[in-house]
């Protein structure tokens, strides 16, 4: 059967072979396309009645996954059903008439092949079937069943049009109580009164909150004043207060990373202030921040600022206290620069495209570090006043530097503040 002379044979049986398994792929794809279709439009028209207030996708995407798995299906049958070579070849011999040459042949063993006889039966059929017009006797058409196709997309697409139940029709057993009130009523009452309380009534400084906090505490209480002795307004109330709480949870990620980016970096401050503590009059301010208490380095950097006022630091006091501020101010800059880990990673030998992943990364943290650049800007005015003599510079300069940890410190109570708001508004959606 490897001869040569039977590549015709061969040729003409494939492209039988073919046809035939393309046309049972048709039919078969006919098949499955319309009975997911017609599943399609049983969803379209039962889902309304299933579903309370489905997402208009949903409808969709049942639909285009039942018609992606009817097609892979249709594929795999059509192929497990289509005809053999075997097959191919008797409906060959019967389209030409050939009698059952083209079986016999493919049947031969191969000493058969090698009798005279075999010899001349191949050669027979090789000549009979190599002009043979193979595409008229076997094409790939569509029989009747391949109007079931689009007959069944009109008649989904007219349901998709048309069909729209009444919500009150389709969700008549599970919303006929949408006007009543709530049955704990009281409770969702008192949640969100709870709800619009400012959570700082009386804050222990006059920091101003960021004005994304403000924006959330003034949309919270927009919130608890709106109606709510409905189920239905409820709901309405409940849709509000999850989409705020996406907010509300992304700005306590923020302000989370940036408050602990920030107390590492006081850590840090507190190892180098151990090694290295200076006496004078900034003893306890340094060590104040080193400790990351904001509120008691800011009452220190008040006092110093009172000391010079008052004229009750000496020049060797002023002196320490230059030094203590240029030391502080470099520490402080190290650190929002993270020139440690800039230089740890150039000792790693990383691959560049590493090491510049790295960079950006510490890039970005030095963002959350802006903080600890300004306090160190402001102890550097502070002693390039005191080296001038300047008295009324340094005490601006200083009012300014406790201004930036007042600032500092309300990071922390905005921090406080907003999870405290997140857990009441999650309190009043659990009430809901």
């Amino acid at each position: 059967m490897a001869n040569a002379t039977l590549s015709p044979l061969y040729k003409q049986l494939a492209r039988v072979h073919r046809r035939l398994l393309l046309q049972s792929l048709v039919n078969s794809l006919i098949w499955f396309w319309a009975g997911a279709i017609l599943l399609a439009a049983a969803w379209f028209l039962l889902q309304p009645l299933m579903l309370e207030q489905p997402p208009v996708w949903l409808r969709w995407v049942v639909a285009g996954g039942a018609l992606g798995l009817a097609t892979v299906v249709a594929v795999v049958v059509g192929a497990l059903r289509a005809p053999s070579r075997l097959a191919a070849a008797l409906s060959l011999d019967s389209e030409f008439g050939l009698k059952e040459r083209v079986t016999t042949s493919l049947t031969l063993t191969p000493e058969l092949e090698g009798t005279p006889a075999g010899q001349a039966l191949l050669a027979d059929v090789n000549q009979q079937i190599n002009g043979l017009d193979v595409g008229s006797r076997f094409p790939v058409k569509l029989s009747w069943s391949a109007a079931l196709v689009p007959t069944c997309a009109a008649m989904l697409a007219l349901i998709a049009l048309f069909y729209q139940p009444a919500r009150n029709q389709a969700t008549a057993g599970m919303r006929t109580d949408i006007k009543d009130p709530p049955p704990n009523l009281a409770d969702i009452e008192q949640k969100m009164k709870d709800l619009g309380k400012k959570p700082r009534e009386k804050p222990k400084i006059e920091t101003l909150k960021t004005e994304d906090l403000q924006k959330l505490e003034a949309e919270l209480e927009k919130i608890a004043n709106k109606p709510r002795d409905t189920k239905e307004e409820i709901r309405e109330r409940v849709k509000e207060m999850t989409a705020l709480e996406d907010q509300m949870k992304n700005m306590e990620r923020e302000l989370a990373d940036k408050s602990r980016s920030l107390h590492e970096k006081m850590k840090q401050l507190d190892r180098l202030t151990q090694k290295e503590q200076q006496e004078g009059p900034a003893k306890e301010l340094q060590k104040a921040l080193a400790e990351g208490k904001f509120d008691k380095a800011r009452e220190e950097l008040e006092r110093i600022s009172k000391r010079i006022k008052n004229n009750e630091m000496t020049a060797k006091e002023k002196e320490q206290l230059q030094k203590q501020l240029e030391e502080m101010q470099k520490k402080l800059e190290r650190l929002a620069q993270q020139k440690d880990k800039e230089e740890e990673l150039r000792k790693k030998n990383l691959d560049p495209e590493t090491l510049q992943r790295e960079l950006a990364e510490m890039k970005k943290e030095n963002q959350k570090l802006k903080d600890l650049q300004e306090m160190a800007k402001q102890m550097a005015k502070v002693k390039d006043a005191l080296k001038k003599g300047d008295n009324q510079m340094a005490m601006d300069e200083l009012s300014k530097a406790a201004d930036k940890m007042k600032e500092m410190e309300g990071n922390d109570q905005d921090l406080d503040d907003l999870r405290e708001q997140l857990k009441r508004l999650q309190d009043a959606k659990d009430s809901c």
